[in-house]
């Protein structure tokens, strides 16, 4: 039933892209980043990797249509796609010349790049020029809602078994969970994950959700009850709690500023929004080098960023290296061992899409209008996660997935919208 079902999800969003249906695009992108860990977890039991590869190949059928758009529609090449090509070249040439094998160098090219890639592309191509952003945002709480539940169930049933875990042998398989319990368990109390595969993505998933929830039920006037919109945030918190990591706090508490900001400081500049995480980022590191957290998970970011600046490449190790996949708990330390002195080039590119929603911001300063809503959380929560990429390894994630979505779809808009104040 799984596998007809993602059978089923695969084509209707290949179908909606090729006919630009922007409803059924939005929805089956959305449902895709976030089922991802649970959908294709149990359809990897049932097929040889050869048919699971094309099933999860979602991210490079849109880059190819992108391609294939753009070379029919002769847009001008712009310096963000030189960029892209440059990178994606010299991750690829390090990388062979390291050794590094195949199949892990495709699979480094497809962590680090071919998102925010096909995106870009799909964006400057005007295919999804009238997407609506409610149709990502809809699906988004229903299934984090649907998350939350699944964890108030697992946080009753559990008895200090970590098999209650429905992913408990996909993962068991690939590295003992028993050794690392801790990733799991805190205080011997379950750090719930719901339905995705870590407690780490399930809180900064649900930061978001309940940024948008609390922005909505404070200014919105909304259709839904403010008791239906009180219970959902009670919920969503709640399912925040449960998963007993501190980031999704973070996040939540991040994007309530920059939100506040957005729609109270007209003068609110670029430099002003990226000097919240930035500055964030520099307390964090001061409080673990100084002493003043004895929190053995927030210290060993320290060693980390000491084996970054030992172990530094000139030109990296390109794509393909096990130290650049998921080894240490920073996009920033992983993109520096990738790339050496390139990673700056690298790292520019969320500060840059962060920047391009920033732009957006005059199109977006109704209270009492869902898409203002909707923008005002997207714009605090990206921001947020400039800080989060410096404390956790997001890249192929739903995290940072959702990152680049959300961006994409405003950034669609910003551009019909500039089209149309342009006639």
């Amino acid at each position: 039933m799984t596998l007809i079902l993602v059978i089923l999800l695969i084509m209707c969003f290949i179908i909606a892209l090729w006919n630009a249906n922007v409803f059924w695009f939005a929805f089956c992108v959305t449902v895709i980043i976030l089922g991802y860990d649970i959908y294709f977890v149990h359809i990897e039991e049932m097929l040889p990797k050869a048919y699971t590869w094309i099933l999860k190949a979602w991210q490079e059928i849109i880059l190819g249509f992108a391609i294939y758009k753009l070379w029919k529609s002769n847009i001008k090449q712009s310096v963000p796609i030189y960029v892209l090509i440059f990178l994606a070249i010299d991750g690829i040439a390090i990388g062979i010349l390291n050794g590094n094998t195949t199949l892990q160098i495709l699979k480094g090219a497809r962590m680090y790049l071919v998102l925010p890639f096909s995106f870009y592309l799909l964006s400057v191509s005007g295919h999804f020029k009238n997407i609506q952003t409610v149709n990502i945002i809809i699906p988004l709480l229903a299934f984090t809602s649907l998350s939350t539940i699944y964890s108030i169930i697992q946080e009753f049933r559990f008895d200090g078994n970590l098999k209650i875990l429905w992913f408990y042998d996909f993962v068991n398989n690939i590295n003992p969970i028993e050794i690392a319990r801790f990733n799991y368990i805190r205080d011997d109390h379950l750090r719930a994950s719901g339905l995705f595969i870590s407690p780490l993505i399930q809180s900064s998933i649900l930061g978001f959700t309940c940024l948008i929830i609390t922005i909505w039920f404070v200014l919105g006037k909304s259709s839904l009850p403010s008791k239906t919109l009180g219970f959902l945030l009670g919920l969503h918190v709640y399912g925040l709690f449960l998963c007993r990591t501190r980031i999704g706090f973070i996040l939540f508490g991040i994007g309530l500023l920059l939100s506040y900001l957005h729609f109270n400081k007209s003068s609110l500049n670029y430099w002003m929004s990226i000097s919240v995480p930035l500055v964030l980022i520099l307390i964090t590191i001061l409080v673990l080098v100084l002493g003043f957290s004895n929190d053995s998970s927030a210290l060993g970011r320290i060693p980390q960023y000491e084996f970054l600046f030992s172990n530094f490449r000139w030109f990296g190790l390109g794509f393909g290296s096990p130290k650049t996949l998921t080894f240490f708990d920073s996009m920033y330390i992983s993109s520096g061992l990738v790339y050496g002195i390139h990673c700056l080039t690298y790292i520019f590119i969320p500060f840059w899409a962060c920047y391009k929603l920033y732009m957006e911001r005059s199109y977006y300063m109704d209270f009492s209008s869902l898409d203002s809503i909707f923008f005002a959380a997207t714009f605090g929560y990206c921001f947020s996660l400039l800080y989060m990429f410096a404390f956790q390894f997001t890249l192929g994630s739903p995290t940072i997935q959702i990152f680049y979505w959300l961006i994409f779809a405003f950034l669609s808009r910003y551009h019909i919208s500039k089209k149309s104040s342009n006639t």
